[in-house]
C-alpha cells in the first residue's frame, strides 16, 4: 500500500480530499487546470492528512 501525506481537518479532509486523491493516484489519473486549481483550495487545508491507496494492476 502505498500513502501520500496531506494535512489538515474537517469533514474534507477525512473524507473528500482523501476519496479524490487515493483515485487520483490510484489509477495514475491526470487533472486538468480548473480540477488542479480545485484540489489546491482542499491540499492547503489538508497538507498532513495520510492518503493511503492501492496502485491499480
Amino acid at each position: 500500500m502505498s500513502a501520500g501525506r496531506f494535512s489538515g481537518h474537517g469533514g474534507v479532509c477525512r473524507v473528500r480530499w482523501p476519496l479524490i486523491t487515493a483515485t487520483k493516484l490510484r489509477w495514475g489519473l491526470t487533472v486538468d487546470p480548473a480540477e488542479s486549481e480545485a484540489l489546491k483550495v482542499y491540499a492547503e487545508a489538508c497538507e498532513t492528512t495520510v492518503v493511503h491507496y492501492n496502485p491499480a494492476p
